[in-house]
């Protein structure tokens, strides 16, 4: 014999007809669908009601209705009817003062100056632009350059020689070969001297102008390899676009140049 699981008539609580906090038509539909897909979340932020009327959680009830209508949601979520949802996404706040609830009200909607502002830069090295659209944030555009950039489809460089400089000429190992070599003439143990070997590296000095001019007269394959190990930049606020090669340390000053003027 199985348990009915607990809901609550969606005709019991009410949005309420004074909520200061409005959603655009495309927020709205973003709601809708990640309520589709993390259902689950509403157990733990879903609608607080006091006397039947919504405190936080307006736009989630409409979108909880809006989702009902899709037989599967229900199906996932384990209501029958359109007219019904989980207990366990209601929360009574019947108790509380008329002090709290209007308090309430403004915290869960949790304006600019209450919940504090996102950090972009943050953000941008841990999410992909369209998860958190997707989310239903609004990634902030700037004039030139958007907060999130991209690599260049179809860079073009101008080579400043008429021939690539040779490969052994792109880094100088001689210090990190003379350390290398003192490190294998040492007595301590292999797992030891196994990493200082791969410590010694990096004192590899890399010439980042002659780097950038081998790459520009490479083939692809080559092009796409130094792309990977970072040996070039093409993603940094689009800084090559241009068609001329550059230092890795120039477009870094370039760069803050522009934040400060």
């Amino acid at each position: 014999m199985t348990t009915r699981m607990k809901t609550v008539k969606l005709s019991s609580i009410k949005p309420n007809p004074d909520n200061p906090r409005v959603m655009k038509d495309d927020q709205f539909w973003k709601l809708v669908d990640n309520i589709k897909r993390y259902p689950h979340f509403l157990e733990k932020r879903g609608i607080v009601h006091a006397d039947g009327i919504i405190l936080g959680g307006n736009m989630r009830y409409r979108a909880i209705q809006e989702a009902l209508k899709d037989e599967a949601f229900r199906a996932a979520v384990g209501v029958s009817k359109q007219t019904e949802i989980p207990a366990a996404w209601v929360q009574d706040a019947s108790a509380w003062s008329k002090e709290d609830r209007q308090a309430f009200i403004i915290l869960d909607n949790a304006p600019q100056g209450v919940s504090g502002e996102w950090d972009w830069d943050l953000l941008a090295n841990q999410w992909e632009p369209d998860e958190l659209e997707r989310w239903g944030l609004e990634v902030p555009q700037e004039e030139n350059d958007e907060v999130y950039t991209s690599k260049i489809e179809s860079p073009t460089y101008e080579c400043t020689k008429e021939k690539p400089p040779n490969i052994s000429e792109l880094c100088d190992s001689t210090k990190a070969d003379i350390l290398i070599k003192e490190i294998n003439e040492s007595k301590i143990p292999k797992d030891v001297k196994a990493f200082l070997i791969h410590a010694a590296g990096r004192h590899r000095v890399f010439d980042y102008e002659d780097i950038a001019e081998y790459y520009a007269h490479a083939p692809k394959e080559i092009q796409l390899l130094f792309e990977k190990s970072a040996l070039v930049i093409i993603d940094y606020n689009k800084a090559i676009e241009s068609g001329y090669v550059q230092l890795a340390n120039d477009i870094m000053e370039c760069s803050h140049a522009d934040e400060t003027t």
